[in-house]
């Protein structure tokens, strides 16, 4: 050792020398390579330990989101607003979740469907517990499915549970027995699972009354640590904490805040001097502000509504000759509303099935080159074939008919522009249209269930394509079915059919090919667009935010678990055995 410090010594002794020798020139150039070697070391090490490590996310930190609405309902059997839906999202878990791509376990393990598609036997994970710490058994599922069930507890959801017959086979095991297949089951066990231990000894008709509703206690990622309330009572703010027992593992986020607005003027102004972090459904026609600032990121996935014009021939009977169907589809201009209404937030559509779900078929080539002005010629082409005339005054006549309809629509600004878009376009074509603009409130009752309508601008949600059913067989043209297009055809009818019970993706795909060719032949309606989900986020640093698309608005959260704020940078070789 005393070596080593001699020779260190002797070293820094020469070095004194040869400095002390050299002329200020010489020493200002010897302490610039001195500098540079030093930096370059330093360079060289960073890049090093840069290219030997990665970047991983680490728990901390918290989210802030404004939701426009008030919760009343954290319960998944209930819950319907925009803010109830929410936290159920995050409050509790399903045996399955949608993770913005597909339905994966969330509760479950694994599952197992028998061959004839009836029976759907799930497998819970090992240890699952609720945000108290008691253990979550199949024995809760069954209990949640029953409530559901009961007509007495009026649940929204007890149509898609009514005819499953539920057997626990053990505290791990549960098999759902259908009266049919089903290929959209698996979209139904997403619904979150309440503890029999909390709501157990509550009747049916206390279920609506109880502070349980409020103070939820579910299986998900983050559970409810405060809930404010203003004077009335009435919750302002929920703070929730992130739940370490989470079945797909501990969420990164801390911490989880929704503040409550009443209006989006108010939540917009809270976006912008940075109370919250993130709004969604905010109207396109204010999106402009938060696009040109950089502090912005706005998320749009399209959203799984299909906005179309639907027909009753029995109310016009204009709506049963094909061609005029189709000169109608031709002369609407779909890209100039998507651009002036939603500000180009949304996808052009010609067909039933929105553009992420199994059955989406694009608009043709032909109709996406073409103008606005080539459609109307087009459209004005088939109908003078067909004996149309314009007469003076530029209205298609034939036989002494006018060609006009009504158009009922409800009372929504986007949907009353689009209206008069179409209205304008199809009076250039020579078309009277006549604009029916009803309040939300007594549209459904007044309109839709009665039939009331010759044509009629509306959405129809998609939760999963098998949905078409609903929408398109025949059986449904009658309230309370949702065939608002009163479409039927026979062959149509079959395929539905086959597409309801066929899980094999594939196939169902070759399945709505066929289906497509019937619905170009009979048009069942006029597709207009699918409009994109809007969520604006301040550019902070919350990582990991992927949206596909998104079939409820809750849907943005449903991985909020993956959602990170802090990062840290490791070896590789420890990210590789962990």
């Amino acid at each position: 050792m005393n070596n080593i410090s001699a020779r260190l010594h002797h070293i820094m002794s020469v070095l004194k020398t040869l400095v002390h020798n050299l002329s200020f020139r010489e020493r200002i150039i010897f302490i610039i390579l001195c500098i540079t070697l030093i930096i370059a070391s330093f360079g060289a090490l960073f890049t090093l330990n840069y290219s030997l490590t990665t970047k991983i996310p680490v728990a901390g930190g918290s989210y802030t989101e404004a939701i426009v609405g008030t919760p009343r309902f954290i319960n998944p059997l209930l819950a319907t607003s925009g803010p109830d839906q929410d936290l159920v999202e995050i409050v509790y878990a399903g045996l399955m979740t949608f993770d913005g791509t597909s339905y994966i376990p969330e509760l479950a393990d694994r599952y197992k469907v028998s061959d004839d598609g009836l029976v759907y036997t799930f497998t819970l994970k090992d240890k699952l517990k609720f945000h108290d710490g008691k253990s979550l058994t199949a024995y809760d599922v069954a209990f949640t499915v029953e409530l559901v069930q009961n007509s007495a507890v009026k649940s929204p959801l007890r149509s898609e549970w009514f005819d499953v017959q539920v057997d626990v086979l053990d505290e791990k095991t549960i098999q759902f027995t259908l009266e049919n297949p089903y290929a959209g089951f698996l979209d139904v066990t997403t619904l979150g699972i309440l503890p029999e231990h909390i709501w157990g000894d509550l009747s049916p008709d206390q279920l609506n009354f109880s502070d349980i509703n409020i103070q939820a206690i579910g299986a998900g990622p983050y559970q409810i640590r405060k809930v404010e309330k203003n004077k009335l009572g009435i919750p302002t703010k929920i703070i929730l904490k992130r739940n370490n027992n989470y079945s797909l593992g501990k969420p990164y986020l801390r911490t989880v805040v929704l503040s409550f607005f009443t209006t989006f003027e108010d939540a917009e102004k809270a976006l912008k001097n940075n109370s919250v972090e993130a709004l969604y459904g905010i109207p396109t026609s204010d999106l402009e502000a938060f696009a040109k600032k950089r502090s912005f990121t706005i998320h749009h996935p399209p959203l799984s509504r299909v906005f179309a014009l639907f027909f009753n021939q029995n109310q016009q009977e204009i709506f049963l000759d094909k061609n005029v169907v189709e000169a109608l589809d031709r002369a609407i201009p779909r890209e100039a509303i998507i651009k002036r209404v939603f500000a180009d937030y949304a996808t052009v559509l010609c067909h039933p099935i929105p553009p992420f779900m199994v059955g989406y078929k694009p608009c043709s080539e032909a109709y996406a080159l073409s103008s606005t002005e080539d459609h109307t010629a087009q459209a004005l082409a088939i109908l003078e074939k067909q004996g149309w005339k314009k007469d003076a005054n530029g209205i298609l006549k034939k036989d002494g008919k006018s060609l006009a309809f009504t158009l009922a629509l409800p009372n929504n600004p986007e949907l009353k522009e689009t209206g008069a878009m179409i209205e304008s376009a199809l009076k250039d074509l020579g078309v009277i249209v006549t604009l029916q603009v009803f309040e939300p409130g007594n549209f459904d009752q007044d309109v839709i269930r009665p039939r009331a309508y010759e044509a009629l601008l509306f959405g129809q949600i998609y939760e999963h394509d098998s949905d078409s059913f609903a929408f398109w067989h025949s059986s449904g043209r009658n309230d309370p079915g949702f065939n608002i297009g009163l479409y039927t055809n026979a062959s149509a009818d079959t395929l539905l059919r086959s597409i309801l019970s066929e899980e094999d993706t594939t196939k169902r795909e070759g399945l709505y090919t066929q289906l497509s060719k019937i619905f170009d032949d009979t048009p069942p309606a006029i597709f207009l667009y699918v409009p994109d989900f809007i969520y604006v986020m301040r550019s902070s640093p919350i990582h990991n935010v992927q949206l596909n698309h998104i079939i409820s608005p809750s849907d943005r959260l449903s991985a909020i678990h993956t959602w990170y704020r802090y990062t840290d940078r490791v070896w590789k070789i420890f990210t590789r055995n962990n």
